[in-house]
């Protein structure tokens, strides 16, 4: 299965599950918290599975929605690494998580993913093609807080994933696919 084809069926799943996943992974951080007697390496993996959970769910947004868009000016999917590496390497570390450098440095690289995954979506609904900041900055907001986000943007994704696949069913080129 190639990436495009794991990223549209990753962006389709049902929001119930997504939310239960992001659940468990959000139970997951808070026990690596909150847990005495854990090791620093167990406290990194630990940190970075909701991190993982959501910033895949980012990656798959994205990926899609730059399948419908064409040909992107740079490639960001290794953005999306970006913050659960650094959640996995803080609690490796045992960096301070609370007002700290190192919390606003994987607050900034969390954001810029949510916010990329947001402007290929809404471009990619866009009938221009360029979507209006407003509309990206709510989308970026909703995936922030995926909980309540994975419910509202599904309609978005599935517009966005219907649209590709009508592209590809009429000869159209789309890229990835």
């Amino acid at each position: 299965m190639t990436p495009p084809e794991i990223a549209r069926r990753t962006a389709r799943t049902h929001p119930a599950l997504l939310t239960i996943a992001f659940l468990a992974g959000g139970f997951a951080s808070l026990s690596a918290q909150y847990a005495p007697d854990i090791t620093p390496l167990m406290r990194g993996a630990l940190l970075c599975v909701s991190t993982a959970i959501t910033s895949f769910w980012h990656w798959a947004i994205y990926t899609m929605a730059q399948a419908v868009t064409g040909p992107a000016p740079a490639r960001w999917s290794w953005l999306f690494a970006a913050p659960p590496a650094f959640a996995f390497f803080a609690g490796v570390a045992e960096w301070p998580t609370y007002n700290s450098p190192a919390a606003i440095t994987y607050l900034g690289l969390y954001f810029l993913s949510a916010w990329c995954a947001a402007q290929a979506l809404e471009n990619a609904d866009a009938a221009s093609r360029i979507a209006p900041v407003g509309r990206i900055a709510t989308s970026a907001g909703l995936m922030w807080v995926a909980y309540i986000g994975v419910w509202k943007l599904w309609v978005t994704i599935r517009r966005v994933e219907a649209a590709a696949s009508a592209g590809r069913d009429h000869g159209m080129t789309i890229r990835g696919a």
